[in-house]
């Protein structure tokens, strides 16, 4: 749980560390001064009406991490995208052996052994990219 200072419909300031609880944030303020206990995936800047909070919604171009509570542009999301995609697919392929299966698949189009293994190496890309682009951009793998 955490707990954040409301201020015009906003989670205004993190108060966990300081108080632990919204209760025992209010006995240290004036009553004026609203407190309410926020589940952990709430960050500051978060709406909060009716007694829900609310997750903001971002603009054109952005998009809302909910890990960090950070925006972050689309182009920053599609580096993160790549830069994920390439560690999954290195921890299966390290370069030199991805650059021995695509040397081979040319040289010897008709080995059968050759082929299946580009075939192996070329499902498992696959996967590394469905992965990261779950991860990154939550669509479903």
């Amino acid at each position: 749980m955490k707990v954040f200072q409301i201020h015009d419909g906003i989670c205004f300031r993190d108060y966990t560390k300081e108080y632990g609880s919204a209760e025992a944030a209010r006995s240290h303020f004036s009553p004026s001064i609203r407190f309410e206990d926020a589940p952990d995936t709430v960050f500051e800047g978060w709406g909060y009406e009716n007694g829900e909070f609310i997750r903001p919604i971002p603009p054109e171009g952005w998009y809302y991490d909910p890990e960090t509570g950070t925006f972050y542009d689309d182009s920053a999301k599609e580096g993160r995208y790549k830069a994920l995609a390439v560690r999954k697919i290195r921890a299966v392929y390290p370069e030199t052996k991805e650059f021995q299966i695509l040397r081979e698949t040319l040289a010897y189009p008709d080995n059968e052994e050759v082929q299946a293994a580009f075939a192996d190496y070329h499902a498992t890309v696959e996967r590394c990219l469905a992965e990261a682009r779950a991860e990154v951009y939550g669509v479903s793998v």
